[in-house]
């Protein structure tokens, strides 16, 4: 029973907190119908070769990503890239991944593309309540990409100090 959840009355409890949507789904381990960024297509893509430009960044840094986007079908089309971040050994309850960037690209049938994407280091961070202020953890995060929250198919970690 959300007693006070929405639509509530004159006022409203965010019972859930930051796991809304997609972020309770994963966060929870719940397989929803479909998943956030799905999508249908007239062809097939593979989404290889995720890397960053380096390994270690500072919180005023950002992180330029590239990533190869095959069309392994026979149909030209466009696929949405997504880009999740989790951050590993956090001091605050966060979501199990969260969407940091996506960029739409059209590949030709049995083409590869490579693009990139950019993050900037800031969009990982929290809000720490106790000095009001936005902050980035220094800590290990993990990058996966894909097509949608659920179908992740290239990987990378870094190192924010």
């Amino acid at each position: 029973h959300a007693t006070g959840n929405f639509p509530g009355d004159s006022t409203v409890s965010y019972g859930e907190k930051l796991l809304v949507g997609y972020r309770w789904f994963d966060t929870k381990n719940i397989e929803p119908l479909y998943p956030f960024g799905y999508g249908l297509s007239y062809t097939t893509f593979d989404i290889k070769s995720a890397q960053p430009d380096r390994e270690v960044y500072a919180a005023a840094d950002t992180i330029y990503l590239s990533v190869e986007v095959a069309n392994t079908g026979k149909q030209d089309g466009k696929e949405v890239v997504q880009v999740y971040s989790s951050a590993r050994d956090s001091k605050v309850d966060r979501p199990a991944k969260e969407l940091k960037g996506f960029q739409k690209v059209f590949v030709p049938a049995g083409e590869t593309k490579t693009i990139s994407i950019a993050i900037p280091v800031m969009e990982l961070a929290y809000y720490n309540v106790v000095k009001g202020a936005w902050e980035v953890e220094s800590t290990a995060y993990e990058f996966s990409i894909g097509n949608s929250s659920r179908n992740l198919q290239a990987s990378f970690s870094i190192q924010v100090e």
